[in-house]
This record gives C-alpha cells, structure tokens and sequence, in this order.
C-alpha cells in the first residue's frame, strides 16, 4: 500500500472503533461499561446467529456465555481482565461453541472491544484426538486378557470403547471368509440413542453396496461426510444409508499383507460430521 493510502486510512482507525471492528478478522463487538452490545460486525453476526438489528442495544455479551462461566464477565468489563481466555459461547441455535476471547478499552471511554475467535474445530479435535488415544490404550490391554477372555467378547467389549470414543452412533466389523462371499463374524455396537440395525442388513453388505466394497476392496477407505454427496455409481448406497438414516459414515478396509478380509464401519445418524478420525 502506497504511504498516501496509509496516511488516509490511519486517522480512520484511530478515531473510528466501528470501522476497526469491520476491518479485523475476529468476530469484534463494542459493549457499555454494563456489558450491553452496542457495535457488532458481519463475524459476530455469523458467530452468533443473530442480525445486527438483533443484537445491537439489545443483547449483552453474557447473553452469549454458558451460566457456568458467566461469573467472569463481571471482572472483565471492569478492569479488563481476563482469567478465562478460553469461554463457551452458545449462539442462536443453542449451540455451543469455543472461543477465544480478548479486550481492550476504548480512549476516553468505558466502553470495551471484544474480540472472540471460534477455535471449536481446533478444541474439538485435540479432544477427539485425546479420546482415540485413551480409547486405544483401553483396547489394548482388553487383549492383554485374550487367554481368559472369548476373543468374541473382546472385540464386543472393544467396539463399546471405540463408539464412545468417536460419539458414534453405530459401529459394525464384518469379517469375511476367504472367498469374500458372506460374513464369517459379524460384531456389531450401537448408541443408546441409536436403533440398532437387523442382523440381515450387515449379512447383504456386499449386495447392498456395491460400489463401497469395489472401494475397500482395493484398500482405500472412505470418509462420507454427507450422504447426499455420493456419486450417481453409488445410487444403491444412497438410498440404503438414507433409509436407515445415516447422514455420516465412516469405513475402513481390514487387509493383512494387502489380503482384504473385513470392514469395520461407523454410523452417525443425529447430524452430519466431519469425519476427524482420517486426519
């Protein structure tokens, strides 16, 4: 930027809270010494879930945070301190989400800009990965007890820990016999809130979805984060999983020595995911 558009711009920010609020990347709100927004940007709109007409001179940031936590917004808006940077920000749809929060005081002013950043996903899949490793470490020493345990009973015991872990809604491993024609074991585990499925339906896999099995057959696992999505190739897939209900699912190929011999896969019928367990 040429030094004559710098020196155009600089008063603008100086001495205009709402235009610095537009210009940075956070979702930025300016609150009265009480908490009450009176300026919010286009980022605190999607943030929140509400519209500008909706929040200003309307809505105060604690309106915003879960009770638990609301007991430090007193203490910020006050001195500006911050003894939880880190606050549960539930939106319009009544979802919660976490944010990063910081302030800063206004010159000649008892106002305050707030600035949240959503670092859900962030938070989210350091937890995930924290649950999996945990879930991991469970499993394994369930088969530290193969000698006196069924290895039926293990791998019920194991899918148990995995669904938890991941917040499935359904997990399933089939295991096929060496000609690859039907299931020689099947396992599977659902959710409480999750209907379990007939046994036949995991018995017609193969028939059923045809071009899923083309797919793990050559070892590749798949990650369909919304069944809507699939190829027309897939129309048989679409209308099973759409029947049972099925927004999300997950599956990966079991193969020794590049020998496919099974599937284990994961339902998530409450809403549609993105699938972290891949990355």
């Amino acid at each position: 930027m040429c030094e004559d558009k710098k020196k155009e711009q600089q008063p603008v920010l100086n001495n205009s809270p709402e235009a610095f609020i537009e210009c940075s990347g956070a979702a930025n709100i300016i609150v009265d010494e009480n908490g009450t927004i009176i300026k919010s940007n286009k980022i605190f709109e999607e943030l929140s879930g509400y519209s500008k007409a909706e929040i200003e001179n309307k809505k105060r940031l604690i309106d915003f945070i879960d009770p638990e936590e609301q007991q430090f917004i007193p203490t910020l808006l006050h001195t500006g301190k911050n003894d939880k940077s880190v606050l549960n920000f539930k939106d319009k749809q009544g979802i919660n989400k976490y944010t990063h929060l910081c302030t800063g005081c206004l010159l000649d002013s008892n106002a305050r800009i707030i600035s949240l950043i959503d670092i859900t996903k962030q938070v989210e899949s350091m937890s995930h990965r924290i649950a999996l490793e945990n879930a991991t470490a469970r499993i394994g020493a369930l088969f530290l007890d193969i000698k006196s345990k069924p290895m039926d009973s293990i791998i019920n015991d194991a899918l148990n820990i995995l669904g938890e872990a991941v917040l499935a809604d359904r997990i399933y491993l089939l295991l096929f016999t060496e000609a690859q024609l039907f299931q020689n074991k099947i396992f599977f585990w659902n959710s409480n809130e999750a209907e379990p499925l007939p046994r036949e339906f995991y018995e017609e896999y193969e028939t059923l979805f045809p071009w899923t099995m083309e797919l793990l057959k050559q070892l590749k696992p798949i990650n369909i984060s919304d069944i809507e999505s699939l190829p027309e190739k897939a129309a048989s897939e679409r209308i099973n999983f759409k029947d049972k209900n099925i927004k999300t699912q997950l599956l990966f190929p079991l193969y020794y020595n590049e020998y496919f011999f099974g599937v284990l896969g994961f339902d998530f019928i409450k809403s549609k995911r993105e699938c972290l367990v891949l990355k």
